[in-house]
């Protein structure tokens, strides 16, 4: 103690036959600074321990110094070796023994290489390409006492992970390009990011316009010699920028060259837009070809139903003419005939109404076609209806001698329709089923 304070002294002490004599050297301030120094290593070191990083350091005298446990699990090096503080070529042989340093032609004129980082002035920094597929990235730092620290970072999955997606952005590009649609990717920024051959060939353009990857106003600009429609530009442009409710759109160019396109931009994920354009032009025009044939086969079916509805007529009005004066020859006032005379008069009367009726039916088809047929609608007697057709195919059965049955009870009822098209109907029926 002096002064009332704990000190440390160092004591030097000489004797001599006259006498003794001794000095007192106060080293408080030096013992002091020396503990705070080792527990300021202690704890470089404890930190050094808890890092996923593996470091090992060497003395000046090549002998190892210190290692982490990261280290130690890197190289699978027993513990109980390193706590003998080996030196650096010991250590050396031993990972060369167990394949965990890059193999070499010369292993001696190696590890001088390596030694020369013990009288290196900057950190040096290497790759270790070891046997077993592992890549480490090696950074050699001298110390300012003397000796150097080895930092060993384990980079085998990064690179993996790495070589992978370059594999597969060189995969997706070299798809793109088998593509024939355009294909342009622009980023959350607007820039492009990638493209096909295709949407070179199709809009025209130099791989080296698009290789600084510019905005999609300068690419607008670029294509808008093909196609001027600014709307169109402009919708592409709205889901390119957009920052917030993104939504796709559709659209189709007609551009001045005479090609047609079906463009889409679509978001992506990752606040990308996907553009794409497909030429559809050999597809619109057999599309615009049959639609103008159709109309015009619609026309020419108009002129048909026209043309047939207005002989049809026309013939009809004769025909009444005829059928009127066939019946009023079969009058008993008008005179008397023989059997022979009756005979061709009833040959005329059926052939006249069988005429009639294929006018009728003809005028009835043109009516369909036209959509102008019109129902008459009313209670309809099955057993009435049934009885009057087949008295309508009397003659016809006779002439094919074929019976007709009607197996229809008189109490069978009606139903709703138009009784003339129904008698119609039936009697289409009969006469091809008896013919």
């Amino acid at each position: 103690m002096a002064g009332g304070r704990r000190r440390v002294l160092e004591v030097l002490e000489v004797d001599d036959p006259a006498g003794a004599g001794g000095l007192a050297i106060d080293i408080t301030e030096a013992e002091a600074a020396r503990a705070e120094v080792a527990h300021t290593i202690a704890a470089h070191r404890r930190t050094l321990d808890q890092l996923a990083t593996a470091v090992v350091m060497f003395g000046a005298d090549e002998r190892l110094a210190f290692h982490n446990s990261a280290y130690e699990g890197l190289f699978g090096l027993d513990a109980a070796f390193l706590d003998t503080r080996p030196t650096e070529s010991e250590v050396l042989e031993t990972l060369r023994t167990a394949r965990k340093v890059p193999e070499q032609a010369d292993f001696r004129a190696w590890r001088e290489q390596l030694r020369e980082a013990y009288r290196a002035l900057e950190p040096i920094h290497d790759w270790w390409h070891l046997p077993g597929g592992q890549m480490l990235r090696v950074v050699v730092t001298p110390n300012a006492e003397g000796g150097i620290t080895y930092l060993f970072e384990d980079v085998s999955e990064h690179m993996a992970l790495e070589s992978r997606y370059n594999s597969l952005i060189r995969i997706q590009g070299e798809t793109l390009d088998e593509l024939a649609e355009a294909v342009a990717v622009f980023g959350s920024d607007g820039k492009l990011r990638l493209h096909n051959h295709a949407f070179l060939s199709l809009w025209s353009l130099s791989a080296q316009a698009l290789s600084d990857k510019p905005h999609i106003d300068a690419v607008a600009a670029m294509c808008r010699p093909l196609h001027a429609d600014l709307d169109s530009w402009a919708r592409i442009r709205a889901v390119v920028t957009a920052l917030e409710h993104r939504s796709g759109t559709h659209l189709r160019m007609e551009r001045a060259d005479g090609l047609v396109l079906d463009g889409a931009a679509q978001p992506l994920p990752d606040g990308g837009t996907l553009v794409t354009f497909r030429d559809v032009t050999d597809s619109v025009k057999v599309e615009r070809a049959l639609i103008e044939r159709n109309e015009a086969l619609e026309a020419a079916d108009a002129l048909k139903n026209a043309f047939v509805g207005h002989v049809s007529y026309h013939l009809r009005t004769p025909l009444n003419t005829l059928i009127g004066y066939a019946h009023m020859l079969g009058e008993p006032s008008i005179g008397a005939l023989n059997g022979k005379q009756l005979e061709f008069l009833d040959h005329v009367r059926q052939s006249s109404d069988a005429l009639r009726a294929l006018i009728d039916d003809i005028l009835d088809l043109a009516s369909i076609d036209a959509g102008a047929m019109a129902l008459d609608l009313g209670e309809v007697d099955v057993r009435a209806t049934l009885e009057a057709v087949g008295e309508a195919v009397r003659d016809l059965l006779a002439e094919r001698q074929v019976s007709l049955r009607i197996d229809a009870p008189a109490e069978i009822g009606a139903f709703t329709a138009d009784r003339r098209r129904v008698r119609q109907i039936l009697f289409n029926l009969l006469s091809n089923a008896i013919a």
